[in-house]
């Protein structure tokens, strides 16, 4: 499970990092084309494409890490009152949802990638095929599904163990 562990906790990082970098190629692309247009009147073309493609990109890729560290947006109004069996019950059933409901996530996104690039789908201004972009977008959603299967797995694992600690 360790090794899991660390291919998992590689794997997520990794594609944080590329939405880190793409990130930034958007700040100075979007940078350069205000400045352009402002005092060059010229904008640079396609500026508009790629920003929405890095946007898809960021959040996507980063799932799996905000998932990793915890980060992701949790309510625990009602789930902090209930005692620590319900509460695991609660979290093994949370994963179980997750990693059904990404999974499908991650396999139409691929299915939809595929008509895309079956009809051979471009960009108005650049001309850019679209499907790439999208099979990217479903690496980082099929990241997450994998890591919400894992924590699925130590979840039920840590249950059967009786060994319910505490998720704060």
């Amino acid at each position: 499970m360790q090794t899991i562990t660390k291919i998992v906790r590689k794997l997520s990082v990794f594609l944080a990092a590329i939405g880190g970098i793409i990130s930034a190629i958007m700040m100075f692309l979007t940078v350069g084309d205000v400045l352009g247009r402002r005092f060059l009147h010229m904008p640079i073309p396609g500026t508009f494409e790629i920003t929405k493609i890095g946007l898809v990109f960021i959040v996507t890729l980063g799932l799996a890490y905000a998932e990793i560290e915890g980060e992701n947006l949790g309510i625990s109004i009602l789930y902090d009152k209930f005692p620590r069996i319900v509460r695991h019950v609660l979290r093994v059933l949370s994963y179980l949802v997750s990693t059904v409901l990404f999974s499908l996530v991650f396999y139409n996104t691929v299915l939809y990638a595929a008509r895309v690039a079956a009809n051979k789908q471009i960009t108005s201004v650049l001309r850019l095929p679209v499907a790439p972009w999208i099979y990217i977008s479903a690496i980082g959603v099929g990241a997450l599904a994998l890591i919400l299967l894992y924590e699925l797995i130590d979840s039920v694992i840590n249950f059967n163990k009786g060994e319910m600690a505490d998720e704060s």
